[in-house]
């Protein structure tokens, strides 16, 4: 009888190992689980900060400067040069997600940047060949003979007009949405996202140029131009988030939007002893106020790798470019193309022009905190 109660407990003693390891192994495998899916989100709340470089370049917002030749007669007119307004600067966005359920949250993100740039030019002034001209925003303010102005230049010999162009601009750009895990795998998920968007932009152009006229005197020639845009629009896309390692994931995203633009520009000039040819010197000033409205398509894509430092932060590298198509931008009066021994006729005044188009590229760093 002991003997077969010896066997009893033996049999139920491996019963209970046997049972106990498959429980333990359970335990592991539901523990690894969680370990896959909480890279990717903990908690029900996440917010991310994020500072960033930021270059800006734009395709068609240029100011031009010209030369008038003296000889043969009729004088010609030609372009100096047509300068852009790249310009670097620093930005910043903050996003925040809240689950609704397991699939679902709500997304809101935050951004604004500042970007500048400052050009400087000498235009040689020589009597026998070239004359810089001033570029006026509406040469029908500035008296009844409605021509392009003359600057000379300062200094005795080899005189030069001096020009400097100065650009500022700043943006903000807002997005309230859904997002919705469409995809989840062990170390793959995929989100669609799509919302309202709303962005503001605002640039300033500042130019100055100054020489002598006829006589001597200090010219000058100074130009204010504020552009304003508004934009309301959808946006939507693709977030692919990829678990590479137990501490690392990378995160890419495609979006594109449609955005409604309204646009407003502010233009004020003023001129002091600019010479009209074969006249006299005026001072003068002109103010110019335009408004215009388009359909703006944007494209924007961003790679982030992101290094987990525990359950509740993470360290990101970002990187992205942002393109926006049919943006505005100031057209100033071009001059004409041949002029003869008196005043020549501007019949355009500046105005907002559509066809300019918007790269915007950026590098940062992102701390994001999940609870």
């Amino acid at each position: 009888m002991r003997k077969y109660l010896l066997h009893v407990l033996i049999i139920s003693f491996v019963f209970l190992l046997a049972a106990t390891a498959s429980y333990a192994g359970e335990i592991e495998t539901r523990k690894e689980e969680a370990r896959k899916y909480t890279f990717f989100s903990s908690g029900n709340m996440s917010i991310m900060l994020e500072s960033s470089g930021r270059f800006l370049s734009r395709d068609n917002n240029y100011f031009s400067y010209a030369h008038m030749s003296q000889s043969p007669s009729p004088y010609t007119f030609t372009d100096r040069e047509r300068l852009n307004y790249d310009s670097h600067g620093f930005g910043q966005k903050i996003l925040f997600n809240s689950n609704i359920n397991d699939k679902d949250s709500i997304e809101f993100s935050f951004q604004g940047a500042t970007a500048s740039s400052e050009k400087t030019r000498r235009l040689k002034f020589d009597a026998n060949t070239t004359v810089p001209s001033v570029p006026v925003i509406d040469g029908q303010s500035f008296g009844p003979s409605q021509q392009h102005l003359i600057i000379q230049g300062l200094g005795a010999s080899g005189r030069y007009v001096n020009v400097k162009l100065e650009y500022d601009t700043w943006y903000v750009d807002t997005f309230l949405g859904l997002n919705r895990t469409m995809i989840k795998k062990d170390n793959t998920e995929l989100h669609g996202i799509v919302g309202l968007a709303f962005a503001h932009f605002k640039q300033d152009f500042e130019h100055t140029m100054y020489g002598a006229d006829v006589n001597g005197a200090l010219s000058r020639s100074e130009l204010d131009e504020e552009l304003t845009d508004n934009l309301f629009g959808l946006k939507g896309g693709l977030r692919l988030c990829r678990r590479v390692t137990r501490n690392i994931n990378v995160e890419g995203s495609v979006f594109g939007g449609a955005y409604h633009r309204r646009s407003k520009l502010d233009a004020d000039q003023t001129l002091t002893n600019v010479w009209i040819p074969y006249t006299s010197a005026i001072s003068a000033s002109a103010s110019v106020n335009d408004r215009d409205n388009d359909f703006v398509p944007r494209t924007e894509v961003s790679l982030k790798a992101k290094y987990k430092i525990n359950d509740r932060w993470d360290l990101s590298f970002t990187s992205g470019v942002d393109a926006w198509w049919s943006m505005s931008n100031v057209n100033n009066p071009k001059l004409p193309s041949r002029a003869g021994t008196t005043a020549t006729l501007i019949d355009q005044i500046t105005h907002i022009g559509d066809n300019d188009r918007l790269m915007e590229y950026h590098v940062g760093l992102a701390i994001t905190f999940k609870y």
